[in-house]
């Protein structure tokens, strides 16, 4: 996604404090997400990608988490939202996508 687009896509949209970012990838977004949100948490599946988002952002606002969006850690209710981005067609079957999606809505705060 050109970030150019970001400030269009999240127009009108309150993320609220504590936000999750499923499958950061490089951190693209993730950089421009942490300078505007006050706690960030990203979930990444890529061992590699997750540990080197973790070494550039340790002691920053955001909190990366190697894992697997299916089955997310987080109890119920802990985000107030949760975003991801070009990222959905690397998950492999409808199936997954459909858990995926129910997690990110599970791990949500109501409202």
């Amino acid at each position: 996604m050109h970030l150019g687009m970001m400030p269009w896509v999240l127009r009108d949209v309150n993320l609220g404090a504590n936000v999750l970012e499923i499958g950061p990838g490089p951190g693209v977004t993730t950089d421009w997400l942490r300078e505007r949100v006050p706690a960030l948490t990203c979930v990444e599946i890529d061992p590699e990608l997750a540990s080197s988002l973790k070494r550039r952002l340790g002691g920053t606002n955001v909190t990366v988490a190697e894992g697997d969006a299916t089955q997310l850690s987080f109890p119920d209710a802990s985000f107030d939202s949760a975003v991801c981005f070009t990222m959905l067609h690397h998950v492999p079957s409808r199936e997954l996508q459909d858990r995926l999606l129910t997690e990110a809505c599970r791990v949500l705060k109501p409202g």
